[in-house]
């Protein structure tokens, strides 16, 4: 069943209050000093450009991925455009942004991934991050219902009711 125009409305609010103080990287922080691929490069050029807000939604589908070439701090700062994203947008065909999204918030056994990115995010941010991919699994296609249903399961959910401090 998908979700009201209100709950939509209400959950990218609540996105937005939770980064509101987010302080945006400086451009040379955007990508880890090792990054030298050509694409990572256009990813880096690209988001330089915008503060989190301002990121058009086209540059979110051409750069599906991106989010996974940032450094922590980038990472944590970029989050809320594609959670807005993943909001607005759970099932649309053809997309990989949401997907994607979910992918990176899943921690992997042998990854520090998601452990870095997580220990610079408040507890309000972890908080709505858990709502989002509850959203999500809620009203995305199913593999993607799944795999969001999973994070939560096995790290997202405990900050639901119980966002630690950040």
């Amino acid at each position: 069943m998908g979700a009201d125009t209100a709950q939509v409305v209400e959950l990218v609010s609540e996105v937005h209050r939770a980064f509101r103080d987010a302080a945006r990287p400086p451009d040379d922080n955007i990508l880890p000093s090792t990054s030298v691929s050509d694409e990572a490069q256009e990813v880096g050029d690209l988001f330089s450009e915008y503060q989190w807000q301002d990121v058009p939604r086209a540059s979110l589908g051409n750069n599906a991925d991106s989010i996974a070439f940032m450094t922590p701090e980038a990472f944590v700062y970029y989050l809320p455009r594609y959670l807005v994203e993943a909001v607005e947008h759970p099932r649309e065909p053809g997309s990989a942004i949401v997907e994607d999204l979910v992918s990176h918030l899943t921690p992997m056994a042998s990854s520090t991934f998601v452990a870095d990115r997580l220990s610079l995010m408040t507890g309000e941010q972890k908080r709505v991050v858990a709502k989002v991919l509850s959203h999500v699994a809620s009203n995305a296609e199913p593999f993607v219902a799944r795999r969001a249903a999973e994070a939560l399961s096995t790290l997202w959910g405990t900050f639901r009711t119980n966002p630690l401090p950040g």
